[in-house]
């Protein structure tokens, strides 16, 4: 079992779910995740900040503004229950 990463503010109920089998929390919230790109012209910059869902899936709407090949970066900056994380892969505009 995959289990996701959720907010601080949820991990009481979660936990009971993952391993006391409680029934699953229906307000679980997930972490929150800084985004970057590397850009076609090697420049970092942040586009944004989202929330992952209970399942540690997330979106985020976003148009290029410079044509070619992007890095994207999602920053997970730790919590009081997990270590910081980072991933990365690439999407061309």
């Amino acid at each position: 079992m995959v289990v996701p990463a959720v907010s601080d503010e949820s991990m009481s109920d979660w936990m009971l779910y993952v391993y006391k089998q409680f029934e699953r929390p229906m307000a679980t919230t997930g972490v929150e995740l800084k985004l970057m790109v590397l850009d076609s012209n090697n420049n970092y910059r942040d586009i944004g900040i989202t929330r992952t869902d209970s399942t540690g899936f997330f979106s985020f709407q976003w148009t290029p503004d410079v044509p070619g090949r992007y890095t994207v970066y999602a920053i997970f900056t730790g919590s009081k229950s997990y270590y910081p994380s980072t991933g990365s892969d690439g999407v061309r505009s």
